[in-house]
């Protein structure tokens, strides 16, 4: 077995996960209790982000001084601030001769990389080209490193999800189909964008849908607009939702639903699929590598009419068809399961 005190993470790293990155480190800490975990950012106003990188960087030079053992440094970034406050731990570390990997989160680091200033980009190039290793989270991700820039060494290892508790819940009565969306409120996910569907639609889905909404963020613009498009009878916001909870409503709903504009590789919706769910989604990021037609229905980003169209398809008695969607999401996400993805990161270590 490979030797984990060799390693140090850096990331969004909490005991109560809020966020994909977070959860993907929690879970890297159960497979690995002896690395080293530097918390990289806390959710909270500037001057307290401040203060905790200032804090996480004097606890990384410390770590690196005292443990030479350490030979890894396993940073997990995405676009915008991320980066930035990465790209330091990265450099520090290549002073201190480390071998770092690069792991690429979030579904908008395309645009970030694009839209970047000058020096912006040379610093993201950097930060790609001279990692020791870059991990993405899907194959359309690795395409776009791959022809952006010139990484040592490339592969995508999945994100990682819970071994799921299956019990035999209902969220409604029978016969109303439940919708369950879980993410950040706000644009990216296409939230409003769902919103704004379902009030142009409600006439045709009362008394046959129900949609769970939950999440953090922009939560009084969702309670807004809920009431103003007086959704109130076909949707529930459920707030954010803990583990606990989250395996009740993924066990309750029929399908799971997240209609992002941007995406990387999402957790919610690996977590759907271990739960044995279809998935209605977006043409977006590394979704297309795990759902097709086959578990799910994807649609373009803001189009109201597939999005309904999908919609409608569930809740039009195909009972059969989502049995078998659902049956074909679990096949597909034993990859992303704890067992694989150890394997997968100890390789990658013991080659370093």
């Amino acid at each position: 077995m490979y030797n984990t005190k060799n390693i140090l993470f850096i990331g969004p790293y909490s005991k109560t996960p809020k966020g994909g990155v977070a959860f993907v480190l929690s879970e890297y800490k159960k497979l690995f209790p002896d690395a080293y975990f530097v918390a990289s950012n806390v959710p909270a106003n500037y001057f307290s982000k401040l203060i905790s990188l200032v804090l996480g960087l004097i606890r990384f030079i410390f770590l690196l001084f005292i443990h030479p053992c350490i030979r890894i440094v396993h940073i997990h970034s995405a676009s915008r601030n991320s980066f930035k406050r990465k790209y330091i731990y990265f450099k520090i570390a290549k002073k201190f001769n480390k071998k770092v990997i690069v792991h690429i989160h979030g579904g908008m680091f395309h645009e970030f990389y694009y839209n970047a200033k000058l020096s912006l980009k040379d610093k993201i190039s950097d930060f790609i080209n001279n990692s020791d290793t870059v991990v993405c989270l899907s194959s359309r991700w690795e395409k776009f490193f791959t022809e952006n820039f010139e990484p040592r060494h490339i592969l995508t290892i999945p994100n990682i999800i819970t071994t799921p508790t299956i019990k035999d819940i209902r969220l409604n009565e029978k016969g109303i189909v439940s919708f369950l969306f879980l993410g950040l409120i706000g644009t990216n996910k296409g939230i409003w964008f769902l919103l704004e569907t379902l009030s142009n639609y409600k006439v045709h889905l009362k008394g046959k849908a129900k949609f769970y909404l939950g999440g953090n963020g922009e939560i009084k613009k969702l309670q807004e607009l809920i009431r103003r498009y007086q959704l109130e009878d076909i949707v529930s916001f459920i707030g954010w939702v803990s583990n606990e909870d989250k395996q009740m409503y993924f066990n309750g709903a029929d399908i799971f639903i997240l209609p992002s504009y941007n995406e990387g590789l999402p957790i919610s919706i690996l977590e759907a699929m271990s739960h044995s769910l279809p998935i209605i989604s977006t043409r977006v990021g590394g979704i297309p590598d795990i759902v097709d037609n086959s578990n799910g229905i994807l649609i373009e980003p803001g189009n109201q009419k597939q999005l309904y169209d999908a919609i409608k398809y569930f809740i039009g008695g195909n009972k059969n068809s989502i049995n078998a969607m659902g049956n074909q999401s679990f096949n597909k996400v034993e990859p992303y399961l704890p067992t694989q993805v150890e394997s997968c990161l100890t390789n990658l270590y013991s080659k370093l």
